[in-house]
């Protein structure tokens, strides 16, 4: 939770909400910020609206725990070959079916 959050009204929504929440709430701030007077079309030759959620998320530090990524994936990644094999040979067996008869 963000420290400027802490003791405010805004206490309790900030303990739920993620920083990439905020990173993005402030990319999209900027881009309207820049829209607003004119200057975003100056410059929309060099800046896009992800170059400011990029921004966003770069300035709050959020980063991506690999580590999380492959303990979630594992899981994921065996359950989705398991199916998949369980797919082929119920469609093989079912077309082998057909054709023997």
């Amino acid at each position: 939770m963000p420290q400027w959050a802490v003791g405010t009204p805004f206490d309790r929504i900030a303990k739920s909400i993620e920083f990439p929440v905020y990173a993005i709430a402030i990319g999209l701030i900027s881009n309207v910020a820049f829209a607003k007077p004119g200057l975003r079309e100056r410059l929309s030759a060099g800046f896009r609206t992800e170059f400011f959620i990029k921004t966003g998320v770069v300035l709050l530090g959020a980063s991506i725990n690999l580590k999380i990524l492959v303990t979630a994936a594992g899981p994921s990644i065996v359950q989705a070959l398991h199916i998949d094999t369980t797919a082929a040979v119920a469609a093989s067996g079912a077309i082998a079916g057909e054709k023997a008869l």
